[in-house]
């Protein structure tokens, strides 16, 4: 019943998982929650996808380690109809010294202010530009 009132579906994958794994068990518990709305009358894009992730037990790829991992990573989650990620943060007293590129923080930060002013292609497509530059 809660599916009737709801905003936002938060999941976090799950422990010690690969990423694939992660990724396929969030589309079928995604999957079963457009199912309970379907069984309840509300239209599944009326609820934001959220995940939890960016700790290494539940993120074992190096997202942190370029800004090409980084926006991979997150492809990967927008292709399972992943609205939102929330992240672990900070990186660098998460994981093993060497393993975030301080690139990929600055990239994140870029996207963060770009959403907040609403120019978040922009700013996506001139990191690319500058990170392979």
């Amino acid at each position: 019943r809660r599916v009737l009132f709801r905003s936002i579906w938060s999941s976090f994958g799950g422990w010690a998982l690969s990423s694939q794994e992660l990724v396929a068990i969030t589309q079928e518990r995604s999957d079963a929650l457009d199912e309970f709305c379907a069984e309840f009358g509300r239209d599944p894009s009326t609820i934001r996808r959220q995940i939890l992730t960016g700790h290494p037990a539940t993120t074992p790829d190096p997202i942190w380690s370029s800004v090409q991992a980084f926006d991979e990573w997150v492809a990967g989650w927008r292709q399972v109809g992943i609205d939102e990620i929330v992240l672990y943060f900070p990186p660098e007293l998460l994981y093993e010294p060497g393993l975030v590129d301080p690139a990929v923080l600055e990239h994140l930060r870029a996207l963060l202010f770009a959403r907040r002013s609403g120019e978040q292609r922009t700013a996506v497509d001139g990191q690319h530009r500058a990170a392979h530059e």
